[in-house]
């Protein structure tokens, strides 16, 4: 982990293969608990760190040699069950695959649930609710691969756009603290931009 040092005019970071530089501020976009983890004490926004509720999430990724018929593009399962969404990645935009890529969350309930359990037992369960729900047998996939998300979304965000402590020039951002979506994480970046700008 780098080393962040305070000083006269701002931080000292030297990273763990003795790197040092200077910075103005220290930005984290990590998930919550990581950034907490990173933070001093004392940082201003500790409190603000510790509210957010993190979940996680097993994702499966499939791919086959031949295109699959399917009459949708997406679908949602449940936050608990084995499978919370499916997208055919051929329908994502300037995609132009001529086979059959699937992306595959668990429920972000269930992943919490089954969080510690071996991934081959994971991957297994996904496959076999895979096709309760859709006919596809992933077991005909060319590709899979399962990975384990420990913190891939947030059910209780901190409740501001981003985070900032003036004094310290520390700051944090990210999907976390205004939802759990891609778009939350771009919007929580901005918002941030713009406080540092505003006292630079």
């Amino acid at each position: 982990m780098p080393l962040c040092k305070r000083t006269d005019r701002g931080w000292k970071i030297t990273t763990d293969h003795g790197v040092s530089m200077d910075a103005d501020w220290i930005i984290s976009t990590a998930p919550a608990p990581q950034t907490a983890a990173l933070m001093p004490d004392g940082v201003s926004f500790a409190d603000d760190l510790a509210r957010p509720k993190m979940q996680g999430c097993f994702t499966m990724m499939l791919g086959f040699d031949h295109i699959i018929p399917m009459d949708w593009d997406a679908g949602w399962g449940a936050s608990d069950d084995a499978i919370g969404f499916v997208a055919d990645n051929r329908q994502k935009p300037n995609r132009a695959l001529k086979q059959t890529a699937l992306t595959i969350h668990a429920g972000n309930a269930w992943s919490d649930q089954h969080f510690d359990h071996d991934l081959d037992e994971i991957q297994q369960q996904m496959k076999r609710r895979l096709f309760e729900l859709t006919g596809i047998d992933a077991s005909k996939a060319s590709h899979m691969a399962v990975h384990r998300w420990r913190y891939a979304n947030v059910n209780l965000p901190a409740g501001k756009a981003c985070l900032l402590d003036q004094e310290k020039g520390l700051a944090a951002a990210g999907d976390w603290c205004l939802g759990g979506r891609v778009e939350n994480a771009f919007l929580s970046a901005s918002a941030l931009a713009r406080e540092i700008f505003d006292v630079i």
